[in-house]
C-alpha cells in the first residue's frame, strides 16, 4: 500500500482548468470532467482519494493505492474491471444532432481473453492498483477531450499537460496530515475562495 501526492500541470501553466484573464476564455467546466474521470475509475480501480483539489492551471491529488482489495478480485472481475476503463469497443448515438460515443460493456469473448492469457491478467492486476495507469487514463481522457472540444471550434489542438506529473511518496502520518492541509488550502492561498466551503472543486468541499 503506497500514498502518494502527486500534482500534474497543464502546458506552460496556462488557465486550461479555469479562467484566463488575459484572453477572457474560460474552461472551468473542464473541472467537472476530471471529477466525473476520478468517479469513474474509482469504481473499477483499487484506489482510495484521500484529497484532490483542482485549479485553473494544476491538480493536486492525494492517492492511496489498494493492491489487497485488487488481490480479492476473480480473474473475471480484474479482467472486466479492466474493459470497463479500456472499451475495446464504442456505439454511437445522435445527442442534440451530434454524434456521441459511448463504451460498450465488455463482451464475455474479451473478458475469456485477458483470464486465459495469464501473463497479461497478472500485469493488469497490477495497473488495477497503480497510480501511473490511474494518472495516464486520467489525462489521456482530459486532454482527448478538451482537444475535440478546440477543433469543433475551429482552433488548434496542442499538448494539453506538461509533461508526466510529479509524484511524492508519503511515510509518515505528519507528514500525511501536513499535505493533506496543504492541499485543503489551495485554493484559499491562491485567493480563490475565502473559505473552506467556498470552492467547489476539493474534496474538502465534496
Amino acid at each position: 500500500i503506497t500514498i502518494a501526492h502527486i500534482t500534474t500541470q497543464t502546458a506552460q501553466q496556462m488557465y486550461l482548468l479555469g479562467e484566463d484573464s488575459a484572453t477572457g476564455e474560460n474552461f472551468s467546466h473542464r473541472k467537472d470532467w476530471i471529477i466525473d474521470i476520478m468517479a469513474h475509475q474509482s469504481l473499477f480501480m483499487a484506489i482510495d482519494i484521500l484529497r484532490f483539489a483542482i485549479m485553473d492551471n494544476h491538480v493536486h491529488f492525494l492517492l492511496r493505492t489498494r493492491p489487497d482489495i485488487v488481490r480479492g478480485w476473480s480473474d473475471q472481475e480484474v479482467a472486466r474491471n479492466y474493459l470497463q476503463l479500456c472499451p475495446r469497443y464504442n456505439r454511437r448515438r445522435k445527442v442534440d444532432g451530434k454524434w456521441v460515443y459511448e463504451a460498450r460493456e465488455p463482451r464475455q469473448c474479451d473478458i475469456d481473453e485477458i483470464v486465459n492469457d495469464k501473463n497479461k491478467l497478472k500485469k493488469i492486476r497490477q495497473k488495477l492498483s497503480s497510480l501511473s495507469f490511474w494518472m495516464q487514463l486520467l489525462k489521456q481522457k482530459v486532454a482527448r477531450r478538451a482537444n475535440l472540444e478546440v477543433q469543433k471550434e475551429g482552433e488548434t489542438k496542442g499538448a494539453f499537460w506538461k509533461g508526466r506529473f510529479h509524484m511524492t511518496v508519503i511515510h509518515s502520518r505528519e507528514y500525511l496530515l501536513a499535505c493533506a492541509v496543504y492541499i485543503d488550502l489551495n485554493p484559499y492561498r491562491a485567493k480563490m475562495t475565502d473559505s473552506l466551503e467556498g470552492y467547489q472543486y476539493t474534496s474538502v468541499y465534496m
